[in-house]
């Protein structure tokens, strides 16, 4: 979860898997600065959004969702 990432690592991180976690909201993906990839596949997502800040991103996995 993002919330055990130390704060300092959020500046560094470049990808991230969420894959299969039962997730239904995402957020808080702002003090990801340098997310380039994001896996959020196999979760309960009906609706992505609030990565409008990451301009880095560029692959994003979000298959089998709701």
């Amino acid at each position: 979860m993002l919330c055990h990432i130390p704060i300092a690592a959020f500046a560094e991180c470049t990808e991230l898997s969420l894959s299969g976690h039962n997730i239904h909201v995402l957020s808080g993906f702002e003090r990801l600065v340098n997310l380039e990839v994001l896996w959020v596949d196999h979760n309960q997502l009906q609706c992505i959004t609030g990565l409008d800040t990451n301009i880095r991103l560029q692959q994003l996995y979000a298959h089998n969702n709701r």
